[in-house]
């Protein structure tokens, strides 16, 4: 990250949002426009935590991550890390406001 090219993404605390159940987490995200379909990709990690893993490993792997400034979207949990956090990821819209 340099002054010319900020950081697209969001770093702090969120919500992972499962049936209608809100878990505060810790979240790193960032994203990009993919050109070939035209679409923005966004995708990160939760750092680790003991209902989100339940979630993972309980196959409810739809979620809504929604941040602090009132930013929300629709993601699905991808894999568990080798850290105990868990890979999110979702295409649309970010839960994090875009530059």
């Amino acid at each position: 990250m340099d002054a010319d090219h900020p950081d697209e993404g969001y770093r702090g605390d969120a919500w992972v949002v499962a049936d209608g159940r809100p878990i505060p987490v810790r979240i790193n995200l960032s994203g990009h426009f993919e050109p070939i379909d035209g679409s923005y990709r966004w995708a990160g990690r939760i750092l680790p935590h003991d209902e989100v893993t339940a979630l993972f490993t309980g196959n409810q792997r739809d979620v809504t991550v929604r941040t602090p400034d009132g930013h929300e979207a629709a993601g699905t949990l991808v894999e568990q890390d080798p850290w105990g956090g868990c890979r999110v990821a979702g295409t649309g819209r970010p839960p994090f406001p875009l530059p």
